[in-house]
């Protein structure tokens, strides 16, 4: 799928860990500005990162799915935060537990203000994979998530 092979892509890139930037290639920057994704080495507890653009959700009908992981037992919460111009718009993230078809947890639609929001889930045993949807609803904005274990 043209999704997973841009997702692929773009996932090369890498976080620089003082300035929190993330850094691409001029080719993948101008291929595809809708995701980019980063895995620090050195940061404990953080299996992932993503920065979804405006212009992503707006063009996938206000959503983003996370490729299927597989988590630390123990638990696993999702951070997301996203800003808006006055607007409210809103966006919630849930986890979806691949192997057994349910959603686990749910955060629920939270305002856009900047704001780090979480939701936690530790329904799901070793080894099974999971995956993040992140909803937006009202104007898409851009959204930082993160996932911690």
């Amino acid at each position: 799928m043209k999704l997973r092979s841009s997702i692929a892509t773009v996932a090369v890139a890498v976080m620089a860990l003082a300035g929190g930037a993330v850094l691409v290639s001029p080719a993948q920057a101008q291929e595809s500005n809708a995701v980019a994704v980063a895995t620090p080495a050195n940061t404990q507890g953080l299996l992932w990162q993503a920065k979804i653009s405006a212009a992503y959700l707006n063009a996938h009908h206000k959503q983003w799915v996370s490729s299927t992981f597989v988590p630390p037992a123990g638990g696993v919460t999702g951070a997301f935060r996203c800003w808006n111009n006055n607007d409210h718009g809103a966006a919630r993230l849930r986890i979806y537990n691949v192997e057994t078809h349910r959603w686990i947890a749910d955060s629920g639609y939270l305002d856009c203000n900047y704001v780090q929001k979480y939701v936690s889930a530790d329904k799901y045993r070793p080894g099974q994979g999971l995956r993040f949807v992140l909803d937006a609803r009202g104007k898409a904005h851009t959204t930082e998530i993160a996932a911690v274990s």
